[in-house]
């Protein structure tokens, strides 16, 4: 992330398995901004579970 809480970059600590659920999630982050707490120090990077249910 930049300082202004944009999504410059998504790594991912575990895969899904699915490369469709990996490509998918990866898209639904990147360009997106995150909003920040101003009174926080930056850190420049959030980490973020998902978790998916798939249904039939």
């Amino acid at each position: 992330m930049d300082r202004r809480g944009r999504v410059l970059s998504v790594r991912f600590r575990r895969n899904s398995g699915s490369i469709m659920l990996d490509n998918a999630t990866m898209i639904m982050f990147m360009r997106q901004t995150i909003p920040l707490d101003l009174h926080a120090e930056f850190v420049g990077h959030a980490d973020v579970t998902v978790n998916y249910t798939l249904l039939e």
